[in-house]
């Protein structure tokens, strides 16, 4: 299978009878969306030591919605 074709059956797979703000974790897309934050900014931001608004489930990155949300109110710029 090509990785176009495996990113398009993820993309299926994603709920969209659930709200963003109903999920506790967000994966890395899903954050970008909620938050208006890029892709690439939320990578390197979820790749300091003391972030704790991010887990690891084995490779993937998901972000914990509230700590997310947490950190940004407290953030004068990111």
């Amino acid at each position: 299978m090509r990785k176009d074709d495996l990113k398009r059956k993820h993309d299926e797979m994603l709920d969209p009878e659930i709200p963003l703000e109903a999920k506790p974790l967000l994966t890395l897309k899903e954050a970008s969306i909620y938050t208006g934050i890029g892709i690439n900014k939320l990578r390197d931001m979820s790749n300091e030591k003391n972030c704790d608004y991010v887990l690891f489930v084995g490779r993937k990155r998901m972000f914990k919605r509230i700590a997310l949300l947490r950190f940004l109110e407290q953030s004068y710029s990111v």
